[in-house]
């Protein structure tokens, strides 16, 4: 997040996946795709430094740029989908919701397109990936497993 608010995010030029496609999928594995290339074709300019406040001058234009795409994607498409549903209301929660410049996005756009925008504190904005580790873990030492035919179903609107 700090480098996300030192630098402007258009430095770089990186994908905006599944931007302009219908529907309110997103997918991030095209944007880290271009990051590896880009690294790689970049390795000697951005190798690991001793100094890390040198690292973050260097880093910082790359991972804001970086950053921007993630959530020029993030605000296009929930707006879309609330937009779509015609709610009023957007709640933004997970681990990227502690990022200032992601709740800074949301704010002037929700501002911009009248809704209201709720999120908790940021403190409160974790990943997901601890809680669903602990509740594998329980369901494991109830030997209660689901086969592979378990279907996802993400959408929490009915």
């Amino acid at each position: 997040d700090q480098a996300a608010l030192m630098y402007p995010g258009d430095i770089y030029d990186f994908p905006r996946p599944l931007l302009n496609k219908n529907g309110n999928n997103f997918s991030f594995s095209g944007l880290k795709t271009a990051m590896l290339r880009f690294r790689e074709k970049n390795l000697e300019n951005f190798s690991s430094k001793e100094n890390a406040k040198m690292q973050i001058l260097e880093e910082g234009p790359v991972l804001s740029s970086f950053f921007q795409s993630v959530v020029d994607v993030l605000i296009h498409k929930t707006f879309k989908a609330a937009e779509t549903r015609g709610l009023k209301n957007i709640s933004v929660s997970g681990g990227l919701a502690a990022s200032q410049k992601l709740r800074s996005a949301f704010e002037e756009e929700a501002a911009r397109e009248g809704k209201k925008l709720f999120y908790p504190p940021a403190n409160l904005c974790t990943d997901n990936a601890a809680m669903v580790t602990c509740l594998a873990a329980h369901r494991y030492e109830l030997e209660h497993f689901d086969d592979l035919t378990l279907d996802a179903f993400p959408n929490l609107i009915s």
